[in-house]
């Protein structure tokens, strides 16, 4: 016990002490560079205009995301007393405050805490958790193959891949074909995966079942898997009903929105701090800006981001943008002055949340 104790806190602090030497080396990197004077006056260039865009675009993202968990409970469920908008509205906005502020996505699971404290149950709480990131996999998948087509066309409209007459392609459209056939390859598979979930889900909780190994086990091991099996099974049910009401055409429209809102806030709030220098839309391509945002994002799900995501965020966003050749001036400083911007903004509306929460917990116990 004494070991597994040790162990953990050795586990603790190499997690601390790294994401405080990822924070302390993008902090190094921006004011080495960067004067804090100069770091200050940057973010009074920030377009206010760019900053109340992002606020309400990201307004509107929480929103469709929120109907989108609302959706889904409602198929899942079996009876009609669900919660309303405005408690799906707070359950989003506090997901995704935990969602920043924790690392590995940890913070996912105060969507499911929060759900439950509204009376849905646990398992309708994973079905929605596991169908709306098979769904963001997928959007996100046909949002980078649209972008890279339309990356490749000139603005004449022509294709710029003369094939197969001319193969005088850039190494840059050879990228781009292969991101193209390897996302659709990606979304093919997931899309099956997506139908057959059920039941594979019903599979495995059959196998529990009936395994006779699982029976004579231990009991605390067989309690375990008995657990496992009727979640699995209950899981699978769900996910059985959802696909028999068809709802999954809507799903997929409010995922491509909610996605939408999401990448075009911060590419607005992208153009709004860098236009103090002059620099317009034209000079920053969507597709390479939506590659930085996304790649950006996925770097919470790392052990060691940084503190409150601070570190590797902007590491990934300067890496895709150097490897893509924009050049952006004191571009480690512009990033935190975005991730910076963002981070408030997903906090307030969080910890406003949270206090709703509160408020009606406090209110029911009455």
């Amino acid at each position: 016990m004494r070991y597994y104790s040790f162990r953990y806190s050795g586990k603790y602090i190499l997690h601390i002490g790294g994401s405080a030497l990822m924070t302390a080396l993008l902090l190094y990197a921006v004011f080495h560079e960067t004067s804090l004077s100069s770091f200050l006056d940057l973010i009074q260039g920030v377009k206010y205009e760019g900053i109340l865009l992002y606020v309400l675009l990201s307004l509107a993202a929480i929103c469709f995301r929120a109907i989108r968990y609302r959706w889904i409970v409602g198929a899942a469920s079996e009876t009609e007393q669900i919660p309303g908008l405005a408690k799906f509205v707070v359950v989003t906005a506090i997901r995704n405050t935990f969602v920043d502020l924790l690392p590995a996505r940890l913070g996912e699971a105060s969507f499911l805490y929060v759900l439950n404290r509204f009376g849905v149950p646990l398992t309708i709480g994973l079905t929605t958790f596991a169908l709306c990131t098979v769904l963001d996999i997928i959007v996100l998948f046909a949002l980078f193959v649209f972008l890279a087509l339309a990356g490749t066309m000139t603005p004449s409209g022509q294709s710029s891949l003369h094939l197969p007459s001319d193969l005088n392609i850039t190494q840059l459209n050879r990228g781009i074909l292969l991101s193209c056939l390897l996302v659709i390859a990606a979304a093919v598979c997931l899309s099956i995966v997506l139908a057959c979930l059920d039941r594979f889900l019903a599979y495995c909780g059959e196998r529990l079942n009936n395994d006779k190994n699982c029976q004579t086990s231990e009991a605390g091991l067989s309690r375990i898997r008995s657990r496992t099996a009727a979640y699995c099974l209950e899981v699978a049910r769900e996910l059985r009903v959802i696909k028999e009401r068809k709802i999954y055409t809507n799903l997929v429209l409010i995922t491509v929105l909610l996605r939408c809102a999401k990448y075009v806030s911060l590419y607005l709030l992208l153009l709004s701090t860098v236009a103090q220098w002059g620099i317009r839309a034209s000079d920053i391509s969507p597709l390479i800006a939506t590659t930085a945002f996304v790649f950006a994002e996925s770097s919470a799900s790392l052990p060691m981001s940084g503190i409150m995501g601070f570190g590797a965020y902007e590491g990934v966003w300067s890496l895709v943008f150097s490897f893509s050749g924009v050049a952006l001036p004191s571009i480690q400083s512009v990033i935190l002055v975005i991730h910076l911007i963002t981070q408030v903004v997903g906090y307030s509306l969080g910890f406003l949340a949270l206090a709703i929460f509160a408020l009606w917990g406090a209110r029911r116990e009455r």
